[in-house]
């Protein structure tokens, strides 16, 4: 079984609740559109299980009972705190799905898209223990323009799939499985830099491979969309302005069916930006110390 696994903010975290939830229905639209025959889930872990419709033979809620991270909401919170909600969530998601006895897991944030090809190309791939998503589109969705991005698991929290059981080693988890554990349980069973930066962020996952040796390998194609502007995303980032307008193509390769696109072209103009953009954020990454602590 292939596992997706994201995490919810508290509601009382976000600036609109309905808000995060809209976003989470194209997440699950995307998810659940994957080309293959082979079994997979998407499982969200959250404080309050939502009243949207879902396929329950692919979609699974799981609320823990942990309390708001912090005040305020979206960047207002501070990181550690954001990563420490997230990173523990994970944590109680990766010990539920145990009794199902998954196979990789794909860790996702609950705005982006994911291509309708990543389940098939993964399990055709069975001794390969870990991916990374270099590139896909950085999509602004204020704008409703997509941009061609390198590098993408700098920036986004959908990029690492993992081999399960090897996951639970490298985040040294040592707490029950198949069971809902308090957040001080889980704080208590896990290694410290595996909650935080392992589960909690992304920024520091290639320089620990690196360091264990352990091979991961970039998936070869757009694999995800990572989507700003949505007055959300705890970075506050917006971006994407020099891209070009989301066509209906790219939305059906990302399994996205519920929205709207610009009824244009792009200009010259914008593919010439949008060519730009794409080619700088290439070199960056090609200059990009991949075996840093921080990449």
């Amino acid at each position: 079984m292939f596992y997706f696994i994201t995490t919810l903010r508290h509601p009382s975290n976000a600036k609109n609740y309905q808000s995060v939830l809209n976003l989470l229905k194209n997440t699950i639209e995307s998810v659940c559109s994957q080309k293959t025959q082979h079994s997979y889930k998407f499982l969200i872990v959250c404080n309050e299980i939502p009243d949207i419709k879902v396929d329950t033979s692919k979609v699974e809620f799981l609320a823990v009972d942990f309390e708001p991270p912090g005040e305020g909401a979206g960047s207002k919170l501070s990181f550690e705190s954001v990563l420490k909600d997230k990173g523990t969530k994970l944590a109680a998601g990766l010990a539920w799905i145990h009794q199902y006895n998954p196979s990789k897991v794909f860790i996702i944030d609950a705005d982006d898209w994911v291509s309708r090809d990543v389940v098939e190309f993964v399990n055709s791939n069975p001794e390969v223990d870990y991916w990374h998503v270099d590139t896909g589109y950085l999509v602004n969705l204020a704008e409703k323009k997509s941009t061609r991005k390198h590098g993408l698991c700098r920036y986004c929290g959908s990029t690492y799939i993992y081999n399960y059981h090897k996951l639970l080693n490298l985040i040294g988890y040592t707490g029950t499985l198949n069971q809902i554990l308090s957040q001080d349980q889980i704080i208590e069973n896990i290694d410290g830099f595996g909650l935080l930066y392992l589960l909690g962020d992304h920024r520091r996952q290639l320089g620990f491979f690196h360091r264990l040796q352990e091979k991961i390998i970039p998936i070869p194609f757009k694999a995800i969309c990572w989507i700003l502007d949505t007055g959300e995303n705890h970075s506050g980032k917006t971006g994407g302005s020099d891209g070009v307008p989301i066509t209906a193509a790219m939305l059906n390769e990302f399994g996205i069916k519920s929205f709207d696109i610009p009824d244009r072209k792009a200009t010259l103009m914008e593919k010439c930006k949008e060519f730009i953009a794409k080619t700088t954020s290439r070199i960056g990454w090609a200059k990009t110390d991949k075996t840093a602590e921080k990449v």
